[in-house]
């Protein structure tokens, strides 16, 4: 083997060598940029994170406040509506008492007016039914005083008539009183 060719060996070794060491090295570096790249990257997602968990923290905060806002206005809006609606009830509901009370109070009214006039018809009927007694029995006691002209009139007998003709209102004026219609009827 010649000198040259061993040069020659040794020079492509050598070259060959050289050209692993350079491969290497940029090999080393590209892995080295890489990680280094890898590590930004991370770090760049860790803060796009944390900045869009805190835009979100922040959209939920005032999402929250407006929408707090916004039930406290509905709820006021519902209650104002309920006191109108039910001062309205109210006012209505009070009228149509009134106007009852006034109904009622005109048919009280109405029936102690009639009840005075039925009591004044009664005791007209009485007083009616007293005299038609007294004159049955005078007619009585006068029939017996000409049909006996010797004898005297029985007193028991014409205070007889007398009581059981004084008792017959008395049971008239219970039937009145204890069936209104019929006096109702009556006084119409």
């Amino acid at each position: 083997m010649n000198i040259a060719s061993v040069i020659g060996i040794a020079l492509v070794i050598g070259t060959v060598a050289v050209l692993g060491i350079a491969i290497v090295s940029y090999m080393s570096s590209l892995v080295r940029n890489a990680y280094e790249l890898k590590v930004e990257m991370r770090k760049d997602l860790d803060d796009g994170i944390k900045q869009v968990k805190a835009e979100t923290i922040k959209s939920v905060k005032s999402a929250r406040t407006e929408l707090m806002g916004e039930v406290d206005r509905t709820r006021n809006n519902l209650m104002d509506d309920l006191k109108a609606r039910q001062a309205a009830t109210e006012a209505t509901l009070t009228a149509e008492l009134k106007k009852r009370d006034a109904a009622w109070a005109e048919e009280r009214e109405a029936l102690t007016t009639q009840i005075a006039e039925l009591k004044e018809q009664l005791k007209t009927l009485k007083d009616s039914q007293k005299s038609r007694q007294r004159l049955k029995a005078e007619q009585v006691i006068a029939e017996e005083t000409a049909a006996s002209p010797e004898k005297p009139a029985d007193p028991t007998k014409t205070t007889e008539a007398t009581e059981t003709t004084e008792n017959a209102p008395a049971a008239q004026a219970v039937e009145l009183t204890s069936f209104p219609e019929a006096q109702k009827a009556d006084t119409v």
